[in-house]
């Protein structure tokens, strides 16, 4: 079945060209003007992804692309063999183009392209106008992140051009009071031999580390947190402001961690985009580490995508951490025969952050 045109409205799906680059970025630009993404950035993203080709559809009228739908080639764990699977990344249809079957358009070529070849499952965190669509064309859904976020510093938050948004959800002074004493207890916590070290980039041991997470997690379906895979997707992203850690307990490396810094206004923000421990009865230990180590990088707030776990939600809520949103959920299409006790996922914070 082909999808080439919509509608009668000449408009094409199609394959994305190499002299289509410029033309693109214009869209990029039209529907998010705000993200400053270039050309050095899509080549990072698509050109030089380490682990394959990426599959990209245009939708195009009249030589101008207006509408996209990117397949990233990413490096999937299925039962503990790696096999290379595609992430739904940077949909997008102009705004003078919508509500015309675009969108579905370009899901229905996307589908039908992954179906031709060996990728055995496409997955994404679509936002919530275009989650119905997705699911409409069988996508399934799994579960969804919780926004979990600290104030670490109040000043910055006041002074920002975001104290609404920020105190929306923080009105409740008797909770704040509560927030800041479970916080309080919680951070005198300290076990001797536990360290929190700042690394220049990732190290080799964060890849074992993570082959022996998963094992000890019933080799979910994962994102394979390779070494390749950490320097690609956290070191050489363009502007990319990172800080890698290792976490360890005397002398022995247990975990890594790696966190994603921006500035908004004097905010100085924090995300935990890694956090892999392989002794979970460290967890509160080690978060609390981390949020001092951060204090002291002056950052103004912290925050942590947790992807189903009650336990970790807790810690957090210990922690002095607010629940400030939920996230879209994860979809997924399988396309070759997965078991049903596989589709087991293992997200990290840092998983549904595309850009």
């Amino acid at each position: 079945m082909s999808f080439t045109s919509i509608s009668g409205r000449d408009v094409n799906i199609r394959l994305l060209k190499r002299k289509d680059i410029d033309n693109l970025l214009s869209l990029y630009k039209e529907v998010w003007p705000n993200r400053g993404i270039d050309e050095s950035y899509w080549n990072w993203k698509y050109r030089d992804n380490p682990f394959g080709k990426p599959l990209i559809l245009v939708a195009v009228k009249d030589e101008k692309i207006v509408g996209h739908e990117g397949l990233w080639p990413m490096p999937l764990s299925v039962d503990g063999i790696n096999q290379l699977c595609y992430q739904s990344v940077d949909s997008m249809v102009h705004p003078d183009f919508r509500g015309r079957g675009i969108f579905n358009s370009l899901i229905a070529r996307s589908m039908e392209e992954c179906s031709n070849s060996t990728c055995p499952i496409i997955f994404g965190f679509p936002n919530r106008s275009s989650y119905k669509i997705y699911t409409k064309f069988g996508w399934l859904s799994g579960s969804s992140f919780h926004r979990f976020i600290k104030i670490l510093n109040w000043q910055d938050v006041f002074e920002s051009r975001i104290t609404t948004k920020y105190l929306k959800w923080a009105v409740n002074l008797a909770g704040l009071a509560v927030n800041a004493t479970t916080s309080r207890f919680s951070e005198k916590k300290k076990i001797k031999g536990l360290e929190v070290q700042e690394e220049l980039e990732p190290l080799k041991i964060f890849e074992d580390i993570w082959l022996e997470y998963c094992e000890l997690s019933g080799k979910p379906l994962a994102i394979n947190k390779s070494l390749e895979y950490l320097n690609w997707r956290y070191k050489n992203k363009p502007g990319s402001n990172c800080i890698f850690l290792t976490l360890k307990y005397k002398v022995s490396t247990i975990g890594f961690g790696v966190i994603k810094k921006d500035t908004n206004g004097v905010m100085n923000r924090a995300r935990i985009g890694e956090f892999v421990l392989l002794d979970k009865t460290f967890t509160n230990n080690f978060l609390c580490e981390i949020v001092e180590f951060l204090k002291g990088k002056e950052c103004s707030t912290i925050e942590y995508n947790v992807w189903n776990s009650l336990e970790l939600e807790e810690i957090l809520k210990s922690m002095g951490f607010i629940r400030r949103s939920d996230e879209p959920p994860l979809i997924y299409k399988v396309f070759k025969d997965l078991p049903a006790d596989k589709i087991n996922w293992q997200i990290s914070g840092g998983d549904n952050e595309s850009f």
